[in-house]
């Protein structure tokens, strides 16, 4: 199931790097649905894509996505020894193989006369991830765990491995210890390269996992720490696709409470992914009325993707009036995808005639796709006279992106 997943995932991201440019080419992105058509129309068997795993992991090893006619037929000869065929059988296949990749739209294709490669460059690292799969313990986690160009490759390679607890703990374990410890003890490139890999969605990872739960622990620790290795830590967490552990959780929402107005905002970033929790929500709900000003403003701004529960809701409107223009600000901010709620609607352009500059820009971007409402426009054009040029240029963008259909001469004439 694993692999399946790996490959869903790949043809999903090929699709969307290549398909919306090339419409053409989109039924030929995936791999299994290639090898289908090899089959139907050239006969060429199962053997092809172990063909391509072998080619793929071997390039990726020496660095090159170029191979030879001598070297794609040795590796099929390989290959298909291995599926038992004689000699005659193999010299039967073999130009079989050859004339399927010189007419072939994806995978492996000619790239000059005797020459071929793997294209979209992609397919390389989708089939070297087949191949290590296959391999109990790849020699590449210890050989390049770190190097930056196979930051994809083990996205793939965790996707692959995903239901296979043992695996993923062999592969945190091998990063964990093969550190260079003059240079990881100040930019933890371990913890960091873990800490990406168990983010990634429909990874689960029990909390008996050792090595993750060390990374764990150091995330927490690092988030309470001095700011460059709190940074470190805040930004490991950056790509993470599912929602926190609750012990990464409680880190964050106390940097929040520390009231430190940047790494409070980045930990409210972290944390607005989260928010379906209904558990976070009381926190943060309980935050946002905090003494001090950036707390409340950093809580307000981690609320923003449940504006619309109704807790929430009632929060964000009365921080609308929040003696701080910050938290007024950040709670304009947060309802803009309720918009359109009459009660918003309204707290919204009464923020429009807000002292600071501030919460009134924000407002506009929040009331930015209201414009074709007539009382919206008739606010907005009242507050064109506002003393600050960036209200003055969102409103007429938002004329102008927004209104087709209302009376221009009415309104600027």
């Amino acid at each position: 199931m694993s692999l399946q997943n790996m490959r869903e995932y790949f043809v999903q991201f090929l699709k969307d790097t290549y398909a919306k440019e090339r419409p053409w080419f989109e039924n030929h992105l995936d791999p299994d649905q290639i090898a289908l058509f090899l089959l139907e129309k050239y006969e060429i068997g199962a053997y092809f894509n172990e063909v391509l795993d072998d080619l793929a992991l071997e390039g990726l090893r020496s660095g090159t996505n170029h191979f030879t006619r001598v070297q794609v037929a040795t590796a099929a000869g390989r290959v298909m020894k291995a599926y038992g065929f004689d000699e005659s059988r193999i010299n039967y296949e073999i130009p079989n193989l050859f004339s399927a990749l010189d007419t072939s739209v994806g995978t492996l294709v000619i790239s000059e006369p005797d020459h071929y490669m793997f294209w979209p460059y992609e397919f390389q690292r989708y089939y070297a991830v087949r191949k290590m799969l296959k391999e109990a313990n790849p020699i590449d986690i210890v050989q390049n765990w770190d190097d930056p160009e196979w930051g994809y490759i083990w996205y793939l390679y965790m996707l692959g491995i995903s239901e296979n607890l043992e695996k993923v703990e062999y592969l945190f374990k091998i990063i964990l210890e093969n550190a260079q410890p003059e240079l990881d003890v100040l930019i933890f490139r371990p913890q960091v390269r873990i800490s990406f890999l168990a983010g990634i969605n429909g990874v689960e990872i029990p909390d008996d996992n050792v090595s993750w739960q060390k990374v764990q622990n150091w995330i927490c620790q690092e988030l309470t720490g001095e700011s460059w290795r709190c940074e470190i830590a805040i930004n490991a967490l950056i790509l993470w696709e599912k929602k926190y552990p609750r012990q990464i959780i409680d880190a964050l929402l106390k940097l929040i409470e520390e009231n430190n107005i940047d790494t409070g905002n980045d930990a409210a970033e972290r944390l607005k992914r989260n928010t379906a929790d209904p558990s976070l929500q009381m926190d943060l709900l309980r935050l946002s009325q905090h003494k001090y000003e950036n707390v409340r403003s950093n809580a307000i701004k981690a609320l923003v993707l449940v504006s619309n529960h109704p807790a929430v809701k009632v929060r964000l409107l009365e921080a609308l009036k929040d003696p701080s223009a910050s938290v007024r600000s950040s709670a304009a901010e947060s309802l803009e995808s309720q918009s359109s709620d009459p009660s918003v609607k309204a707290a919204l352009l009464e923020t429009l005639k807000d002292p600071d500059a501030r919460a009134r820009l924000q407002s506009v971007y929040s009331l930015y796709s209201e414009v074709s409402d007539p009382v919206v426009q008739k606010s907005f054009f009242n507050a064109l006279q506002d003393e600050d040029a960036a209200i003055i240029e969102c409103i007429i963008e938002s004329f102008v992106h927004n209104t087709s259909n209302y009376n221009a001469k009415e309104l600027f004439v």
